[in-house]
């Protein structure tokens, strides 16, 4: 179960945050949805909390994982990235892009499967592209730093590549880089890891 605070959520203004991951949450939940992304099977709230019922994974996340063993092996790496990658397709046939993807918001179930999890910046494109730079630092392409300027998928397909070193190198391409302008002149160096 997720609980989010209410008063949090006041404070830091991120009612339509909330309000848009329990949406997105239902659509990639109802139907046909993915054995990839974490399903809400029902959502509730308090005086107090909003609270998403969703899938329970005892596995930790990537993240933990990573910071435990320091890198993976590439069989392992190949697995994960073919749920992943599963996990997005199903989001992006359904015009949602998910914005956020890193070793943190991937999930393991306890027979070490992934689920994308943390569903708050993901977006409905349907409509229209969103030029927010939304995301977590190294991990967000050059197109959704740049401002104004209209994105889509290839946000998460990059998102993806980061991920990808990350796991095998046991660190992201670009923590080196704090401010977004040196991040995205960043010169991309070139780093042997494998079956990439």
């Amino acid at each position: 179960m997720k609980c989010l605070d209410k008063k949090r959520i006041k404070l830091k203004s991120g009612e339509s945050m909330a309000l848009n991951e329990r949406t997105i949450l239902s659509r990639v939940s109802s139907g046909d949805a993915s054995p990839f992304i974490v399903c809400m099977t029902y959502a509730f709230q308090t005086p107090e909390k909003l609270c998403f019922i969703l899938d329970l994974m005892n596995g930790g996340d990537l993240n933990y994982h990573l910071s435990q063993r320091g890198t993976f092996n590439e069989d392992d790496v190949k697995f994960y990235v073919a749920e992943i990658i599963l996990g997005l397709q199903h989001m992006h046939e359904r015009n949602i892009v998910y914005r956020d993807l890193k070793p943190a918001n991937i999930l393991l179930d306890e027979c070490g499967h992934v689920r994308i999890s943390d569903l708050g910046l993901a977006c409905d494109v349907s409509e229209s592209w969103p030029t927010a730079a939304v995301g977590t630092q190294g991990y967000m392409a050059p197109e959704v730093l740049q401002k104004g300027v209209p994105y889509a998928f290839s946000a998460d397909w990059y998102s993806l590549g980061c991920t990808v070193y990350k796991l095998l190198v046991g660190s992201s391409p670009f923590r080196q880089h704090t401010s977004k302008r040196r991040y995205c002149e960043a010169p991309i160096g070139r780093q042997k890891v494998g079956f990439v």
